[in-house]
């Protein structure tokens, strides 16, 4: 179907930008707040939940979701494939290529050595000239328009609904796995594996 391509994109950029728009409320709180935003994460996540959950059982619900409330489910020509000769979905070609396509940039750009800088010292960035709300504001608001595509994903090629089943904990693990894979896009990919096969 010719409509099938263009659904399943538009479906994973609007994952992106909510999570974008989301998370990006993070930068903003720890810069013109100053809130630690581990913390301001966590609870805008819990919040994110209660949206979630209040969207699932109530305006967006499918009236035959009897017992499990979920959204009507996508057309199943609007799912996203598998990679060919394997039994497992494109979205981990998706994220392969996007841990590399950060790599390449926090490592070889200037853009990816301003982040860097504005990561590592407020106080050198802002002397050598760095806006550093808006980089801080950028970094959050891309980390959350990845793990929105991650559950547009989780969406559009596993469950084919949104429902509870979806809330297992995949905010808390992305900490960890950030944390131990010591925020290096490359090393999150085996981390994430080895988390996800303890889970």
């Amino acid at each position: 179907d010719a409509m099938a391509m263009p659904m399943q994109l538009a479906m994973l950029l609007a994952g992106a930008m909510v999570g974008a728009a989301w998370f990006g409320i993070v930068g903003a709180l720890r810069q013109y707040r100053g809130l630690n935003e581990v913390i301001s994460s966590l609870l805008l996540s819990y919040i994110a939940i209660a949206i979630f959950h209040h969207l699932t059982e109530g305006p967006l619900r499918d009236p035959a979701s009897l017992d499990k409330p979920s959204t009507h489910p996508i057309n199943t020509q609007y799912m996203l494939p598998v990679i060919p000769g394997i039994d497992v979905h494109i979205g981990l070609a998706i994220s392969v290529v996007l841990a590399v396509l950060t790599f390449v940039v926090v490592r070889y750009t200037h853009w990816g050595f301003a982040l860097r800088v504005a990561g590592g010292s407020t106080r050198v960035a802002k002397m050598v000239g760095l806006a550093v709300n808006r980089w801080v504001i950028g970094a959050t608001a891309f980390g959350g328009a990845m793990a929105g595509l991650a559950g547009a994903i989780e969406v559009a090629a596993v469950q084919g609904t949104a429902n509870s089943s979806l809330i297992v904990g995949y905010g808390n693990s992305g900490i960890l796995v950030a944390f131990l894979a010591r925020h290096h896009p490359l090393a999150i990919m085996p981390i994430a594996c080895l988390i996800g096969g303890l889970q």
